[in-house]
């Protein structure tokens, strides 16, 4: 009976952590939309995103190229 108690234990800590670290997630993401809500239109722009990441891809080729990596 005392395993099974430790067992069950041991996973509601594990759920437990999960939940916890789930949660900080939810809420890491819920707190910036949050705060654009109240941003007038004018003050939302598009951002080109494929354009920065390609960017910043390149920089890391000749890197890439000179491990035998592409």
């Amino acid at each position: 009976m005392l395993q099974w108690v430790r067992q069950h234990l041991s996973l509601w800590d594990a759920s437990h952590e999960q939940i916890a670290r789930i949660d900080g997630l939810i809420k890491k993401l819920i707190e910036p939309a949050r705060s654009e809500e109240d941003l007038p239109a004018s003050a939302v722009t598009e951002v080109p995103l494929s354009e920065i990441v390609q960017t910043c891809v390149q920089t890391f080729i000749p890197l890439a190229e000179s491990k035998n990596k592409v």
